[in-house]
């Protein structure tokens, strides 16, 4: 979202049949209608001070965290703790640069790319051991946002937390 809030900007990969597309009209600026804006995976909470989080993404689920981590950010306010667990592919690490003062473990099972800044990286898939005695887990609320299927294991290997303390985002409209 730009400053004026009038404009939004978007990075498209060039990956599936409309993001491909897209990506092809390589024009500075497309005009597009928005549906399914809006929702409640968001950290703020009128009256509510901003919880520690721990940010579970798989893959493009990063984009809601990124726009979350800017709008702390504009926000003037001291970051609250956050942490991100991010399953992802080589060339997807390059969409958390700018994360640099938030704890970030990454699950990359596809590449040995390097990985840029003091990150703690394991060249495997993440999986249900990852939470075992996470101190967060304690306090904090967890959101979890990507493909269908990762949100699916994250909600199980989570199922000891209370529903109140877990968001999850949805690409399905």
């Amino acid at each position: 979202l730009s400053r004026d809030r009038r404009r939004i900007s978007i990075t498209v990969k060039k990956a599936g049949g409309v993001s491909s597309y897209l990506h092809a009209l390589s024009a500075p600026s497309i005009e597009v209608e928005l549906l399914g804006v809006g929702g409640t995976f968001t950290c703020f909470e009128p009256g509510r001070a901003v919880p520690p989080m721990l940010w579970v993404a798989g893959g493009v689920g990063i984009t809601p965290f990124l726009a979350m981590y800017r709008a702390l950010r504009e926000s003037g306010q001291p970051l609250p703790e956050i942490e991100l667990v991010y399953a992802c592919r080589g060339d997807e690490v390059a969409l958390i640069r700018e994360l640099t003062d938030v704890r970030v473990r990454i699950f990359d099972s596809t590449s040995d790319a390097e990985v840029p800044g003091l990150r703690e990286v394991h060249r495997r898939r993440l999986g249900a051991a990852d939470f075992d005695g996470h101190a967060l887990l304690d306090r904090a609320t967890v959101f979890v946002c990507g493909p269908e299927g990762f949100m699916a294991d994250v909600r199980t290997w989570l199922d000891q937390l209370a529903p109140s303390r877990l968001r999850f985002e949805s690409f399905l409209f």
